[in-house]
């Protein structure tokens, strides 16, 4: 070519519409799909939400600093070993992820006294906004740490229920449609996990007593112990529970820990509703083929054989320990897969470069949604 003169560059976003719409539809993974909907606008239009192939959860990594004029969160596609960097909208800028569930996160404002809290869809930058969770609300003084907030399914704009677990006042709050702010009740420094199941909240604490979220127009919101696990040893301080709805099956999941080191997972205990006994659990050997997604998110529970890449009876665990920072202060991070077939565990490599680290904060698996 001679010099000086300019290289043609083929237009792809004039490509035809019923060409995109077609090609759109042969993506067998979520990474791709979205790098497609990501080349331009009339890519994007092409390929409709409505036909996201079905997705592996990816491990989400929030934005290191919150401060970032750029809020950048990545994804990590366990199955393909692939990063997937999503800009995310400035409101991000100084907010926490403190959970997630069908395809949103969940955000509160890192201000502890006067913050507020919204969900937040990384793909569409649809954000919905809750009431704040600020002290002075609930008659305190002093900052309000928020170790989870677990909101109802479907999300839908005005018809969120939500509840929220308070590390330092040591109750639950919670929120309802129409609501401009957060109703306190229960007390108790054991709450562990919560999840909406059967058209209510029920909460586990870390003596395995579950909890039944009961309102009453006139008194409010309380807790009504509904089954509890009595376990033959005694309670150990080195575990964590979470609650799973698997196919309308409630399953309890302990997480143990390593006795000498509060951050090391050394296996997994399951468990669900003994059927002839309504209010006891029975354990669970093996999960068949599905598998089971725990941490700071809604726990998730699929089917293996229908996401490739996904190795049933699996438990895949993220890191949700608050209490470090992970690859910066030198802690190993606590992430991988547990086979409850053989009491396996493999974790996951560190994924960080030079420039940046992404398991700086607690990480939390995500179930892509574009509805």
């Amino acid at each position: 070519m001679p010099s000086g003169e300019l290289r043609w560059m083929p237009d792809w976003s004039v490509l035809p519409q019923d060409l995109l719409v077609l090609i759109s539809k042969y993506f067998t993974t979520f990474v791709d799909f979205i790098r497609f909907r990501s080349v331009c606008s009339s890519w994007r239009s092409a390929a409709s939400p409505r036909r996201v192939p079905p997705s592996l959860p990816l491990l989400a990594f929030p934005p290191v600093d919150p401060d970032d004029s750029n809020p950048t969160c990545y994804f990590l596609s366990v199955s393909e070993a692939k990063l997937l960097k999503q800009c995310l909208p400035n409101s991000c800028r100084d907010k926490r992820f403190i959970g997630s569930a069908n395809g949103w996160f969940v955000l509160r404002g890192k201000d502890p006294f006067t913050s507020d809290a919204s969900l937040l869809n990384p793909l569409t930058g649809t954000e919905i906004h809750l009431p704040p969770l600020c002290p002075h609300h609930f008659g305190r003084t002093g900052v309000e740490f928020v170790l989870k907030i677990v909101v109802s399914s479907p999300v839908s704009a005005g018809q969120i229920s939500a509840v929220a677990i308070l590390g330092c006042s040591m109750q639950l709050a919670l929120t309802r449609p129409g609501a401009d702010e957060w109703t306190l009740f229960g007390s108790s420094p054991n709450y562990q996990d919560a999840l909406f199941f059967g058209g209510r909240f029920l909460v586990v604490d870390r003596f395995k007593r579950v909890f039944a979220c009961d309102v009453d127009e006139s008194s409010g919101p309380r807790l009504v112990e509904v089954m509890r696990y009595v376990s033959p040893i005694p309670f150990l301080w080195r575990e964590r529970c979470y609650l799973v709805d698997s196919v309308g099956e409630l399953m309890m999941v302990i997480r143990l820990f390593d006795a000498t080191n509060a951050v090391k997972t050394t296996g997994f205990e399951v468990f669900k509703v003994d059927p002839n006994h309504r209010n006891q659990w029975i354990e669970v050997s093996s999960l068949g083929d599905r598998s089971l997604f725990v941490g700071l998110n809604r726990s998730i529970s699929i089917r293996a054989r229908e996401h490739p890449g996904c190795i049933e009876n699996c438990i895949y665990f993220a890191d949700d320990d608050f209490s470090h920072s992970g690859w910066f202060s030198g802690h190993k991070f606590d992430i991988g897969v547990f086979n409850l077939g053989n009491s396996s565990i493999d974790l996951f490599p560190d994924y960080h470069s030079k420039e940046e680290c992404y398991f700086s904060r607690p990480s939390l698996w995500f179930s892509p949604s574009l509805v």
